[in-house]
């Protein structure tokens, strides 16, 4: 890709941390175009900055779209009061509720989060993967054996009971009383490495496998995952690491709950796993783990 808005917008994380205030665009365009060497005429910059702005802000917005999707992790976002300037995501705006700032400020400590994923064993990965079960909301989390899963690392399912009202005098139906949501994921510890469609149909031909009660495994692998027929199943796939465009597509049309290490990183952040006296510790992060176990 030649030097120009659309090669800019891949550089924009580079460019913005979480916190940065607002910036406009091409003012944004010109410290990129100079810091990568593209122009070193300060004329020349300025005015091919300008002439950039409006392409390079509809492929600013056309990348947010893309990734807002599948609630993808974004580094920084458009500024709701201008529509020519770009901040970082974890930008609190006058305007935001406390609520959104709150979100926000957990948010800007998502690198140290991302650290951890990454210091992880992929037996300890698969552990935390099973706590993020818990913080969607799921019971009965399971954890499967290190080797020989047939493909499933951990799984779970989501219970909606609502407590009957008994001035009622009698039963009322509810759709939770007789729906449970099961949760069945893999974990890909990876430092840098990227993960595809191949992982993804793996995850997918194994959760097929488990619901049918077929096991590379002499015993059942799974005692207590019974899934009725007509009970509705999300297949995870969790990663440290990134997903490949393809990887997304395929997650996107096959209905993969994908979730790769900075959308992790966020999530924990938001959650506060490992918060001890109001600051992110590693070792109140490694007890937390050790809690899912």
């Amino acid at each position: 890709m030649r030097p120009g808005p659309s090669l800019a917008v891949t550089l924009v994380p580079r460019y913005l941390d979480l916190t940065d205030k607002p910036i406009r665009a091409r003012d944004l365009l010109q410290r990129i175009a100079q810091n990568e060497g593209w122009i070193a005429d300060t004329d020349e910059l300025v005015e091919r900055a300008e002439t950039w702005e409006p392409l390079f802000l509809r492929r600013v917005r056309a990348e947010l779209s893309e990734l807002n999707k599948l609630g993808r992790f974004s580094a920084f976002a458009m500024n709701s009061s201008d529509p020519n300037h770009l901040q970082g995501s974890a930008f609190v705006e006058p305007r935001d509720s406390p609520a959104i700032a709150a979100t926000k400020n957990k948010r800007a400590h998502m690198a140290e989060y991302s650290i951890a994923l990454a210091a992880l064993s992929p037996s300890e990965f698969e552990v935390l993967c099973a706590g993020v079960l818990s913080l969607l909301g799921a019971e009965s989390v399971r954890v499967t054996p290190y080797s020989a899963d047939d493909g499933i690392d951990f799984y779970g399912v989501v219970r909606r009971r609502r407590t009957p009202d008994r001035g009622l005098g009698g039963a009322v139906f509810d759709l939770s009383q007789q729906v449970s949501i099961w949760l069945l994921g893999q974990a890909k510890h990876y430092s840098r490495a990227h993960v595809g469609t191949p992982d993804l149909r793996h995850l997918v031909g194994s959760v097929e496998l488990a619901k049918s009660g077929v096991s590379g495994s002499a015993n059942r692998r799974y005692e207590d995952l019974k899934i009725r027929v007509c009970d509705p199943t999300l297949v995870l796939f969790f990663t440290t690491g990134t997903v490949t465009s393809a990887g997304w597509r395929v997650a996107e049309s096959s209905g993969v709950v994908t979730l790769d290490g900075e959308m992790l990183a966020s999530l924990l952040a938001e959650n506060e796993i490992g918060v001890k006296d109001g600051r992110y510790s590693d070792t109140a992060f490694s007890a937390w783990i050790r809690e899912q176990s």
